[in-house]
């Protein structure tokens, strides 16, 4: 029986190719998008497992709460590890270290900037077991001055990964012996080193309880053991935390696991994931297969709808319920098999392009993983279950001297079955088309925005070192040479970088005394910096020629939040005033005001900023150039720089660019969301067809008498297109108000946003409905050219 039950599948459908073609497309296109999701979860939930003990791995995060202050910190403190270990039984092992960015490394007179250096304690490794390619992990980190570098930049910096006893200098640290080669960090994972230094122990003092520039891990005993610890951390805390950051702090833990999808602290070592974000992908997935499943048992319907006939043969010929039932089941299940395959197979081709739209290294061997197995399989059996077996089920239970009437409603006596789980499908479509025109409705608004400063027509070049004072004005001369060049300036930090100093000044307020405000900002420039990104100066002046070399004869530009933060109304008020640098005794003048620009994306609001010129170790140059010959100052740039430096390590890019960097997630969700939103819409489209097919089978010899009586194309196309197009008004009337809900949650993720108001639904409203009444004319023209001889003939 089953044998027979495979072959009228294949000969049904290879004899009915448009509706077999309609059922396998809607199919493919939402089992391609849930695939691809399935498989952006999977990997998202994957950082940080290469950890051998990654059950037992955790990190020490700070938690301080004040008047003046919340901080929720992934750094603490250089004697917490070795402590914890020592007064807790429970920890077996702990690691400690510090993260730089920007470190010269020099390797043959050629100094490379690594901007993941990490300084650790000797068992860093017995914690965190990153591999290693070449060394042996017990003893790579046992002495003084040993460096661990990563594959790729053994290649970089030697051409070859065999430098084991190589020696690479560091101008502030001396020379480091190279004792093992690290496999290149996955990029599954929360942070990935690519230089790992053990100075020596006296890098992390053990009576400093104060400074906030270590991070700690620790391994326990056992998983459950955590609860444990974690109440007596809140001990710990009191007897060596408090009178450094206050009674109202904590000590936390956090497993490794859960970091990169769960945690958003301050000095992250990189911009972590968002579950919030994982949950909103997976569940377009989830809705996309729905709306296939709906669109699916519409099509389903239609085609059971043909075979009522059929259906009430087999009944009278003996055919059980079951045995219905099973064919119909089996039939669904072959389509819905067969679509699988060839989902599977597009997945295949189509992995670099999602790579691409995505920022993911998805590779062939996710799709052998035992969870995409089985997720694959409860797909399969979800599909078949919910948008093949319901015909059959339903079809089975009627009597056959129904199945033989001429005509048939599903459903209620009001709502229609497929009018309503084709609403459904309206509204998911019409939900993520609507999301989709908020999201680009807000870049393009980032776009337009006007950031205070321009960035445009500007160079910025990454000097991969640090230049002092005295020959800034060299660099700046040989540039200036070149008349496609305007302007040049030294910055201590880059406008997008997100690396501005925080924390470290005093300001004098309005009463002449001098408060620290924590958030505040700082950045090092020189007199250009302003010209340069045409700032607006509100009062004083810019910084004067020459660069200051001292504390007490810098300068400093205060921005308006800075000036309304201590007190000020008038810009001209805090002329004169001044910074002071904590636990010293040295002050800067203010010597003016700027209107307020961004340095960071619209995610962030403007923070208090001082500009300094004090000791200006700067190490990024910016140039701006003649737009008309941009092109032609790029080569003198790379030529100049690598003439005044020895070396061709910097890296030039352009500052729109980098700046805009900021909102490369952003723009990712953006795309995948318009992937996604695209492919609902047009299962939902396949599934309008669907339904417009069932009821022009049900109707077709009733419009042909209305056409025999003289009704025209316009009373049919009306006919066919009011319950539609009532059934699409309801749908947008529901999903408009939940996209602008849905909409609000996320820009609220922007300092600076667009109010999604009625008017930004107008296209999208607009073009459902003309993607819809094309459909119904389509079908009204096709109705109203059939020969009524033809239709109304009855078999």
């Amino acid at each position: 029986m089953l044998v027979s039950f495979l072959k009228l599948t294949v000969r049904r459908i290879f004899r009915n190719k448009k509706h077999s073609l309609i059922s396998i497309s809607g199919l493919v296109i939402a089992f391609v998008a849930a695939i691809f999701i399935f498989l952006y979860v999977v990997n998202e939930f994957s950082y940080d497992r290469h950890f051998s003990n990654h059950k037992r791995l955790y990190r020490v995060a700070l938690e301080i709460l004040s008047d003046e202050r919340e901080l929720r910190s992934a750094i603490t403190v250089a004697p917490l590890g070795r402590q914890l270990k020592e007064a807790i039984p429970e920890v077996v092992e702990f690691a400690t270290f510090s993260s730089h960015s920007r470190v010269g490394l020099i390797v043959d007179n050629e100094t490379f900037i690594e901007p993941s250096t990490i300084v650790v304690t000797r068992n860093f490794l017995d914690v965190l077991d990153f591999k290693l390619k070449t060394g042996n992990p017990e003893n790579a980190l046992s002495k003084p001055y040993s460096i661990l570098i990563s594959e790729s930049r053994a290649i970089k910096y030697f051409g070859s990964t065999n430098v084991i006893g190589q020696v690479i200098r560091q101008a502030q640290w001396g020379d480091f012996k190279i004792t093992g080669i690290l496999e290149d960090p996955p990029k599954e994972t929360h942070f990935q080193p690519q230089a790992v230094i053990y100075l020596n122990d006296d890098h992390f003092p053990l009576d400093e309880w104060k400074a906030l520039q270590f991070y700690n891990y620790i391994l326990l005993q056992d998983r459950a053991q955590r609860e444990i610890v974690e109440e007596k951390l809140s001990n710990f805390y009191q007897a060596y935390l408090k009178e450094s950051f206050g009674e109202r702090g904590s000590l936390f833990l956090q497993n490794v696991t859960d970091i990169h999808l769960h945690s958003d602290l301050d000095r992250e070592h990189l911009p972590n994931g968002s579950l919030k974000k994982v949950v909103q992908l997976a569940s377009l997935g989830f809705f996309i297969v729905l709306v296939a499943c709906i669109n699916y048992m519409n099509l389903s319907t239609t085609e059971a709808v043909k075979r009522m006939k059929e259906i009430g043969i087999r009944s009278v010929m003996g055919s059980t319920k079951s045995m219905l039932r099973c064919q119909w089941l089996i039939e669904s299940s072959l389509i819905i098999l067969l679509s699988l395959v060839i989902s599977i197979a597009l997945v295949i081709l189509l992995i670099p392009f999602f790579n691409e739209i995505s920022n993911k290294t998805l590779t062939l061997a996710y799709l052998l993983n035992r969870q995409v197995f089985l997720g694959l399989f409860i797909l399969f059996f979800a599909v078949a279950i919910i948008g093949g077996a319901y015909p059959g089920i339903f079809l089975a239970r009627l009597k056959p001297v129904f199945l033989f009437r001429k005509t048939f409603k599903l459903g209620s006596r009001h709502i229609p079955l497929g009018k309503f789980l084709n609403a459904i499908q309206f509204f998911i479509a019409i939900l993520a088309v609507s999301l989709t025109a908020i999201v680009y409705s807000q870049m393009s608004f980032i776009r337009e925005f006007e950031l205070g400063a321009e960035l445009d027509q500007i160079v910025k070049v990454d000097l991969k070192q640090r230049i002092r004072p005295q020959k800034q004005q060299t660099y700046k001369n040989e540039l200036l040479v070149n008349p496609n060049i305007q302007q040049v300036s030294f910055l201590g930090q880059s406008l997008g970088t997100g690396l501005f100093g925080a924390g470290g000044l005093a300001f004098e307020t309005a009463d002449g005394n001098f408060m620290q405000i924590e958030e505040a900002e700082f950045n090092t420039a020189d007199q250009g910096m302003i010209p340069t990104l045409g700032i607006e100066m509100l009062a004083g002046n810019n910084f004067s020629e020459g660069e200051a070399d001292s504390l007490s004869s810098g300068q400093a530009i205060i921005n308006e939040t800075l000036l309304k933060s201590l007190g000020y109304t008038l810009p001209e008020e805090v002329i004169g005033k001044h910074i002071k640098v904590p636990n010293s005794q040295d002050v800067t003048l203010i010597i003016g005001v700027v209107k307020d620009f961004h340095h960071l994306s619209l995610h962030h609001k403007i923070k208090p900023l001082a500009i300094v010129n004090f000791l200006p170790l700067n190490t990024t140059l910016l140039v701006k150039m003649n737009n008309e010959r941009l092109a032609e100052g790029i080569p003198f740039i790379h030529k100049t720089i690598e003439d005044l430096t020895g070396s061709s390590s910097h890296e030039i890019t352009f500052l729109d660019e980098a700046f805009h960097q900021q909102y490369h997630s952003d723009e990712i969700q953006g795309k995948i969301l318009t992937s996604f939103s695209i492919l609902t819409l047009s299962i939902s489209l396949i599934g309008l067809i669907g339904l417009i097919s069932f009821s022009f089978e049900l109707k077709k010899k009733a419009m042909t008498i209305r056409k025999v009586f003289g009704a025209g194309l316009n009373q049919i196309f009306y006919l066919f297109a009011r319950e539609s197009l009532a059934t699409v008004g309801c749908s947008l009337l529901v999903a408009i108000p939940v996209a602008i809900f849905m909409g609000k949650k996320w820009l609220s993720n922007f300092a600076y946003r667009i109010d999604p108001g009625i008017g930004l639904f107008f296209g999208t409203t607009l073009l459902i409905i003309l993607l819809v009444g094309l459909i119904m004319m389509y079908y009204s023209q096709k109705t109203y050219a059939i020969n009524p001889v033809d239709n109304l003939n009855d078999e």
